[in-house]
């Protein structure tokens, strides 16, 4: 086990700030002063395994760095430093470019210019855990019927669209819940149009992807 970086700005000797998952899997704020880094913020409590958790740093400016799980406070140790350390190297997600790769789900990274306040981070701690798509898009030739796309996350590009149900052929499509689908003009270019869960016949089908676009889609996870 090792370290992985959720999200930060820095490499190893340019660290700026980041949020960390201990190798034990307990989440750490890490602003760096001076050399290297300065006073770390780490949970005593490991993050559960298996559901969403929402996890926030903050820094504020000569007091205290802090870090959060599902809106409490877990540690705040505190730091006289104003500023922390600048980088030009640009922000990741899920790696530092040293240590490991974090081993699991990220969504809605947000970073802000200061810091919120507990209300805040409370609030956002409460909001629903992002949907995942479990099911199967069905993108029809006709009105709800015909020739059917039904395909599950992925890219499919011209050949597995067209290979379905024919060039530009699409007229309807049923969207489960936790999946949004991309529906392309071209081969993952021109005009794209994006349904959320839902039923559309080819009235609303056509309303936004218009003259039956559907060269191409892309199934994800609503997020």
């Amino acid at each position: 086990p090792d370290w992985a970086r959720i999200v930060g700005k820095g490499g190893f000797g340019s660290r700026n700030y980041g949020l960390w998952v201990t190798a034990d899997g307990r989440p750490d704020s890490e602003f760096a002063f001076g050399k290297i880094q300065g006073a770390d913020a780490e949970s005593p409590t490991a993050i559960p395994l298996g559901k969403w958790t929402h996890l926030c740093m903050r820094y504020r400016r000569g007091t205290a760095n802090e870090i959060y799980m599902d809106g409490k406070l877990m540690k705040s140790v505190t730091v006289s430093n104003n500023d922390p350390n600048m980088s030009d190297e640009p922000m990741t997600i899920g790696y530092a470019g040293y240590h490991t790769q974090w081993r699991g789900e990220i969504a809605r990274v947000r970073v802000f210019n200061r810091a919120l306040d507990a209300e805040e981070i409370e609030s956002a701690a409460r909001a629903p855990p992002p949907l995942k798509c479990t099911g199967k898009v069905e993108l029809f030739q006709h009105n709800l019927n015909g020739k059917v796309l039904r395909v599950g996350v992925g890219r499919y590009d011209y050949r597995a669209v067209v290979g379905a149900i024919g060039n530009d052929q699409a007229s309807s499509i049923r969207v489960p819940p936790g999946c949004i689908a991309e529906v392309y003009e071209h081969n993952f270019s021109g005009r794209k149009s994006v349904f959320s869960a839902g039923t559309y016949d080819y009235a609303a089908y056509t309303k936004k992807a218009k003259d039956n676009d559907a060269s191409s889609m892309v199934v994800k996870d609503a997020r």
